[in-house]
């Protein structure tokens, strides 16, 4: 039987340390969200891989490229110049880059956490959570982002950038990483 409390716990540890380790990523190197979750993480997997570390690093990165990607290098650029709203074209490219980069960590992420859960058909389960948790982050953050930047510096919106896209898809993943460790891994440590 798990512990409601020991969940809580882990998942606000989760929903915290992506917060302020995705804003850190910002300026420092993505490599922070890996080292932060992976210590949190292996509070309730102990034998977690340290290769964990390295799979936010290439959705992070494949993140920025893509969203980079379309804002600045693709028709789609174009049409935002043209046609739209430049801020409403920012939102998109990040939720869609945000997508991808989540996709990417999922799979990653996946092959550590598969030793640890007892039912293998659950990786489309934490894929399409890492995707949405990304996703999201990317929409709200860069959303309120681009507000920020009339009233505030680069350097502050940028802050409140990280803080929102970790604090998201940190709420998301954690709160169904703390769901299959209850329900599916034998190794569980909650309760």
């Amino acid at each position: 039987m798990s512990n409601p409390q020991n969940n809580e716990q882990f998942w606000s540890q989760w929903v915290i340390v992506n917060a302020t380790s995705f804003c850190a990523s910002c300026f420092l190197t993505p490599i922070v969200l890996g080292v932060a979750q992976w210590f949190v993480l292996r509070r309730q997997i102990a034998r977690i891989s340290a290769w964990w570390i390295l799979t936010s690093f290439v959705g992070f990165f494949v993140t920025g490229l893509v969203s980079f990607y379309l804002f600045f290098g693709s028709s789609f650029s174009y049409f935002c110049i043209r046609y739209a709203n430049t801020n409403v074209c920012w939102v998109v490219t990040y939720t869609i880059g945000g997508a991808i980069g989540g996709a990417i960590t999922g799979t990653h992420q996946w092959l550590l956490l598969r030793r640890h859960i007892s039912l293998p058909g659950l990786w489309i389960v934490w894929i399409i959570t890492s995707t949405l948790g990304w996703a999201l982050g990317g929409a709200l953050s860069s959303a309120v982002h681009w507000k920020l930047l009339d009233t505030n510096s680069n350097f502050g919106a940028l802050v409140i950038f990280g803080i929102i896209f970790g604090a998201v898809s940190g709420a998301i993943t954690g709160g169904v990483l703390v769901w299959l460790l209850q329900r599916f891994s034998p190794h569980r440590r909650f309760g």
